[in-house]
């Protein structure tokens, strides 16, 4: 999709063109016809020209109805719904508008007879047309904010199964979503920022994953369940990032309450959650307090839940995390043994005596 231009620029160009690409002198001594014929181009060429400009605009931008029900949610997240579709109704104004215009000012100069009240009504037509262009410039600016947002926003499969990655900042899923993938992260620009996450795919037993990554800024309890309402109808696999390590930028406390959030709003029987940065020893360290909240945890979604360890420095355990991973997608859920095997040996080195 092109640039919509504002409407200074739309006029420039309109302008522009007319003069560059339609006959630009004729004798005043000539036939009337040909005088007729000489304006009634001009008008078509703005006819045509408008035309095809404003359909691509129309036929670029989505009707929300028609669409899947992930990218319903994650356009009404990004805009305003009603708002959108009023500024789409004037660029269909417009090319009404101008159109009426055309076959107006085409049957005036049919029945002209004077080479002078021909140029004048051609030279009127044209200050009607961008006339009534300044009026939609709020609409245009807007629908190229849009545009802008749309291109940005990644390509996602809805009719396929999904892998969602969350957690807090620098948690380390960010690093686990690029060996999954080998994603190459781009430098955002500022119309980027209201995407609120990357895609990437990796192929592992025959099978291609959609992997997607979450990007929590800000309040990241107010981004789950913003997070929540895009996917909530996609069939996806859950994971969380939880970082126990004494370098970690949120508190551990901060951490579970968005876990326990997270799963609550997703409703998901099964999901993972993953104990990052293991390469820091965090075990031998960790204090008491941070053990009995893990505990809590652990014993609360113990049969809900798959707990792993898991450093992104160790290739072995991006290999034990794509097996995982598979197991959850080809059996649609995890058995409830091999849940529990899993999760005994994750508990193994959090023992606190009562």
């Amino acid at each position: 999709m092109i640039k919509i231009l504002t409407s200074v620029n739309l006029i420039d160009n309109l302008l522009s063109k007319t003069q560059r690409k339609t006959p630009t002198y004729i004798n005043k001594h000539v036939s009337i016809a040909r005088i007729k014929s000489f304006y009634i181009k001009k008008l078509l060429f703005v006819k045509n020209f408008m035309s095809n400009y404003l359909n691509k605009i129309i036929e670029f931008f989505p009707k929300i109805v028609q669409l899947h029900h992930f990218y319903r949610n994650l356009f009404t997240r990004i805009f305003d719904r009603n708002y959108y579709k009023v500024n789409l109704s004037k660029i269909n104004w417009l090319l009404k508008k101008i159109s009426n215009l055309t076959e107006n000012y085409k049957s005036l100069i049919h029945k002209e007879t004077k080479f002078y009240r021909c140029k004048i009504l051609k030279k009127t037509f044209l200050g009607k047309i961008c006339k009534v262009i300044k009026k939609i410039n709020n609409s245009l600016l807007y629908l190229e904010q849009i545009r802008l947002n749309l291109k940005a926003i990644p390509a996602i499969d809805p009719y396929k199964k999904s892998i969602i990655i969350i957690g807090t900042k620098l948690s380390g899923k960010t690093n686990l979503f690029q060996k999954l993938t080998r994603f190459k992260f781009k430098k955002l620009k500022k119309q980027n920022e209201l995407i609120l996450f990357n895609v990437g795919h990796y192929d592992y037993n025959l099978y291609r994953y959609q992997v997607i990554d979450t990007k929590f800024k800000h309040n990241v309890i107010n981004k789950i369940r913003s997070t929540k309402e895009i996917f909530v109808s996609l069939d996806k696999t859950i994971i969380f990032f939880l970082d126990p390590s004494i370098l970690r930028v949120n508190p551990l406390q901060y951490q579970i309450l968005s876990f326990n959030i997270s799963e609550n709003l997703f409703k998901k029987p099964f999901s993972i959650m993953i104990l990052g940065k293991t390469d820091l020893l965090w075990e031998k360290i960790i204090n008491d307090s941070d053990k009995t909240s893990l505990n809590k945890v652990f014993k609360k979604y113990f049969y809900n839940c798959c707990f792993v360890k898991f450093s992104n420095h160790d290739e072995l355990g991006v290999t034990n995390i794509k097996n995982l991973i598979s197991g959850f997608i080809s059996r649609n859920s995890i058995g409830k043994i091999s849940n529990q095997f899993q999760n005994k040996k994750c508990l193994g080195a959090f023992k606190i005596s009562r």
